[in-house]
């Protein structure tokens, strides 16, 4: 299938520029069970290579075999230093070695409600648009080099309209990792409740919780799920160390269960008096632990996993949220976020109001999609870390 191909006044350097690291949409969720394929080339004759661009014999380009013709055309042009290269790619997007599975499925990071690869479909997905204009978000590609041609971006195109998803994708248009989303987390349809994180496919509840009836439940000291969702207590009963009795003794009746307000995190100090995410209940009263420094624990963490090139970090910062040695705290700390009117990016002594805390969470989130991009997501201990520092006023130290 050949598409008209505007008169393109770009030259090609790299396929995705670094505006392509900037947040967008989460992918959506149904509950669907997907299928999985290889993202291949359903009338290719044979076999991807890693070669040059695919040429006659008179120089001209060929696209008898999409997937090889593409497969070269990437490896010239844009697996290169300072681009899509393996090493460090721009926008985390290596254009070089399994390319397919980076773009195919995968949801774009700049143009909400687009894919990177949409199949079948050139003029839905990204890479298509920012090739072939008109752009509606973001800028225009390429940045410099040689034009590509109308042959080469029609060879684009053919791969596209037969490209298939090789991934799970729970109903939806793109991929989703069960491991990491919050909406199917440890499979399609199940959700983690509100603000709660997925990690290694289950619900990161608080220590001694687990989901109950769409919450986080301490199950050692709540009356309707004593020792175990569902198990209610009898009238009259209450709930202590997952038992049900008929006494608390010297601990406070809170919500059908016994418990410490002494040391209980949800109840501190009172019944239903939860303490902040990242802190802990020390003598009734909310503590944030040991203390966190910026300069050591933090900034480390997030230039690893945020400053690749075209991401927060050298050329363009995305979002205006230069993450860098030297420029992260005065670009988080009381700044509001672009992504969410009304909120900050980190709310000195609030994490649970830090969008911050969210973005490296991958919940609640306003557009885009989880940080850091690439994977792994940050560790509990890690996630820990910034939690507390917040918790802490999140001082410059």
């Amino acid at each position: 299938m050949r598409r008209p191909i505007p008169d393109l006044t770009w030259a090609l350097a790299c396929v995705l520029s670094a505006a392509c690291a900037a947040d967008s949409s989460s992918a959506g969720t149904d509950g669907a069970t997907s299928s999985t394929t290889s993202a291949t080339i359903s009338d290719a004759g044979g076999g991807a290579t890693t070669s040059g661009d695919e040429t006659t014999s008179a120089g001209a380009f060929a696209c008898d075999d999409p997937l090889a013709a593409v497969t070269g055309l990437f490896a010239s042009r844009c697996g290169t230093a300072d681009c899509h290269d393996a090493s460090d790619p721009a926008a985390s997007l290596s254009l070089v070695g399994d390319w397919p599975s980076e773009l195919v499925g995968q949801p774009s990071n700049l143009c909400e409600g687009r894919g990177l690869v949409v199949p079948g479909d050139p003029e839905a997905s990204e890479l298509w648009v920012k090739l072939a204009g008109p752009v509606d978000c973001g800028d225009p590609m390429p940045v410099g080099g040689a034009m590509l041609s109308a042959p080469e971006l029609d060879c684009i195109a053919a791969w596209i309209d037969t490209a298939v998803i090789e991934c799970q994708t729970c109903g939806t248009g793109g991929c989703i990792d069960t491991t990491t989303d919050a909406s199917n987390c440890g499979g399609c349809g199940v959700a983690c409740p509100a603000g709660v994180a997925c990690q290694d496919g289950a619900c990161a509840c608080p220590s001694g919780a687990e989901v109950c009836a769409g919450a986080c439940t301490d199950t050692t000291a709540n009356g309707q799920h004593c020792g175990g969702c569902d198990r209610p207590c009898d009238a009259g009963l209450l709930c202590l160390d997952g038992t049900c009795v008929d006494d608390c003794g010297a601990l406070a009746e809170c919500a059908g269960g016994c418990v410490d307000t002494m040391t209980n995190a949800q109840h501190c100090g009172a019944c239903d008096s939860p303490c902040p995410t990242g802190a802990s209940c020390v003598a009734g009263g909310c503590a944030c632990g040991n203390p966190v420094s910026f300069a050591q624990d933090i900034e480390p963490m997030l230039v690893a996993g945020c400053t690749s090139m075209g991401c927060h970090g050298f050329p363009m910062p995305k979002e205006d949220l230069d993450l860098r040695v030297g420029a992260g705290y005065g670009d988080l700390v009381g700044v509001p976020a672009m992504q969410c009117n009304g909120r900050l990016r980190v709310e000195p002594g609030n994490p649970d109001e830090s969008y911050l805390l969210d973005k490296l969470l991958g919940v609640d989130l306003c557009m885009g999609t989880r940080m850091p991009k690439d994977p792994p997501p940050l560790t509990a201990a890690e996630l820990d870390l910034v939690s507390r520092w917040i918790c802490q006023g999140a001082p410059d130290n």
